[in-house]
């Protein structure tokens, strides 16, 4: 009776969630839960994500919350739904489950030849894809709307030092192509991270087998992986791609678009053109290492900020902007329209990376709290006993002790150093944390811009 009652349930989320598959955009007030291991514990993807709401949606109130744990495994995920996940009361969950069921280590070459290898590598396969399931029902038998994203790949081409894992992400693929099915089954939005970075990775890979979208170590996401998640993420929900658009003729002296935005003090003459424009959006500002345009159109598709004038008279123009020069353009290029997102010496834009500066120190922030949650579930054996921070520190040599021949042995030490350094202050960084996105809320409301067109001769 209880099964019976359990599939009802699902079945009733999933029939609400036909609903959430069409309407998947984030909405104010949302607060958006990612779950995973190391992708989601360093937050790369979901940071640009982020990122954009604020700096696309600057009306909406939203919250993204890490709930990563770098090497966890969904065994772990499942103990770990109610007092890390759903503690935060998410209305959306964002599964980013990766290759750690999978059990790496039985895709080595030296582990080739031992009877019923593939027996084990299938049944690592079955547990990834039997435990997924789970989450997913857990999550909306709890009324949580679900976007699934599928697993990344690794990296089994690039030429590297690290041991490779070859068939390892063929499974990966096929773990991706079982939540498109689960997608399917529960009506649930699926964002296919790993047929965009494996095709990425084949084409640049073409030219240089010693670059890669993933890091040398054939598993862990570059800053431009991330990216690619992001935008991946992004094109699924149908975000808006344009900031705003502007279209005057300033031959028939008046606004023909003006689209996310509002235009006053309309001033038109043969040569010139003024107004006050204020747009509901501000363009999404370059994170360092970063290059938008390196793989697909962000720049044109995502982050459009047009000016157009039509109906000046042929030559050369300047644009200002606040009594700010910001660049030259002809007749032409003015009335076909130009992507102001590309010019970072806009005032807009000024605004936009000063959002970028305080996301990024919101982002060390998580980080170090992301790191004690880590070292609390991840290490909890170690921790058995250990009451304080004192006790950590005393036994610590003992705890590292166990670990001298892993090769993790040097991660697993910055994080218990980290975790010591910083568990006395988790309330306070709590409050920076918070304190710092109430500061975004505010940055990130555009403002009304002085826009000043005239010829490069006067």
């Amino acid at each position: 009776m209880k099964k019976y009652l359990f599939l009802s349930a699902v079945a009733i989320f999933a029939c609400i969630h036909t609903c959430c598959a069409q309407q998947n955009l984030f909405k104010d007030g949302d607060r958006i839960c990612y779950i995973g291991s190391s992708v989601a514990m360093n937050g790369g993807c979901f940071h640009y994500t982020n990122l954009f709401y604020a700096t696309r949606y600057p009306e909406r109130n939203l919250h993204f919350f890490n709930a990563g744990i770098s090497g966890d495994v969904t065994d772990e995920i499942l103990r770990r739904v109610d007092d890390d996940i759903l503690i935060n009361r998410p209305t959306w969950c964002v599964t980013m489950i990766e290759e750690n069921d999978l059990r790496p280590y039985l895709y080595l070459a030296e582990k080739q030849d031992e009877p019923g290898i593939k027996a084990r590598q299938e049944e690592a396969v079955q547990h990834w894809m039997k435990n997924t399931d789970l989450i997913v029902e857990k999550l909306l038998v709890r009324g949580i709307k679900v976007i699934l994203q599928t697993p990344t790949i690794v990296d089994e081409v690039v030429k590297s030092s690290i041991p490779n894992y070859p068939g390892i992400n063929n499974n990966l693929k096929r773990c991706a192509e079982h939540l498109k099915l689960l997608g399917k089954k529960y009506y649930l939005p699926v964002v296919d991270c790993w047929t965009a970075m494996n095709d990425i990775s084949n084409k640049i890979q073409k030219g240089d087998s010693t670059k890669t979208i993933i890091g040398h170590d054939r598993v862990h996401v570059s800053k431009m992986g991330y990216f690619v998640m992001s935008a991946a993420f992004l094109r699924m929900q149908k975000v808006d791609g344009k900031v705003s658009h502007i279209a005057i003729d300033a031959a028939k002296h008046k606004v023909v678009r003006n689209e996310n935005c509002e235009i006053n003090t309309l001033i038109t003459k043969p040569a010139s053109v003024s107004f006050i424009a204020t747009a509901h959006a501000l363009p999404f500002p370059t994170p360092e290492e970063i290059y938008p345009d390196s793989f697909f159109c962000f720049t044109n598709e995502l982050n459009a900020d047009i000016l157009q004038v039509k109906g000046l008279k042929e030559g050369n123009y300047i644009l200002d902007i606040d009594g700010n020069e910001i660049a030259g353009f002809s007749q032409e290029e003015l009335n076909k329209g130009i992507n102001l997102s590309q010019y970072h010496n806009t005032p807009q834009y000024s605004q936009a990376q000063k959002v970028l500066d305080q996301f990024e120190e919101y982002w060390k922030s998580e980080r170090v709290l992301r790191t004690l949650k880590y070292v609390e579930y991840q290490h909890h054996r170690d921790m058995e006993g250990i009451k304080d921070v004192e006790q950590l520190k005393t036994a610590l040599p003992a705890i590292m002790e166990k670990y001298k021949s892993s090769d993790n042995y040097n991660f697993f030490s910055k994080m218990f150093e980290s975790y010591i350094a910083n568990k006395p202050l988790e309330a306070s960084l709590y409050e920076k944390a918070e304190q710092i996105l109430l500061d975004i809320s505010k940055l990130n409301k555009p403002v009304a811009h002085q826009y000043s067109i005239h010829s490069a001769g006067s």
